[in-house]
C-alpha cells in the first residue's frame, strides 16, 4: 500500500506520516490541516494534503512518487569556455 509522505521542515527529508492509502483514496481527501510526528527530528509537524504525496515501495532514498505536488528541475550550470 502507497505511504503518505512530507517534507521535514527542519531537516528537508522526506518523511512518512504513518499513513498508508490508495491513490484513489488520497485524491478525494480535503485540503485540511493534519498532524504527524517526524521520525527524523522528532517534531510535530501540521501539514496539508497539498503538500503531501505517495509513494510506492518506500524502501530507497528515492523512492517512486505516484501521486503529487511537481517537484521542480534544478538547471544545470552553464560551463565557461
Amino acid at each position: 500500500m502507497p505511504m503518505l509522505m512530507i517534507k521535514c521542515p527542519n531537516t528537508g527529508q522526506a518523511v512518512p506520516t504513518g499513513i498508508e492509502t490508495d491513490a484513489a483514496s488520497f485524491a478525494i481527501l480535503s485540503d485540511t490541516p493534519s498532524q504527524s510526528k517526524c521520525p527524523v527530528c522528532g517534531a510535530v509537524h501540521v501539514w496539508w494534503k497539498r503538500e503531501a504525496w505517495l509513494v510506492v515501495d518506500g524502501v530507497g532514498e528515492l523512492p517512486t512518487a505516484i501521486v503529487g505536488p511537481k517537484l521542480k528541475k534544478r538547471k544545470r550550470p552553464t560551463r565557461r569556455r
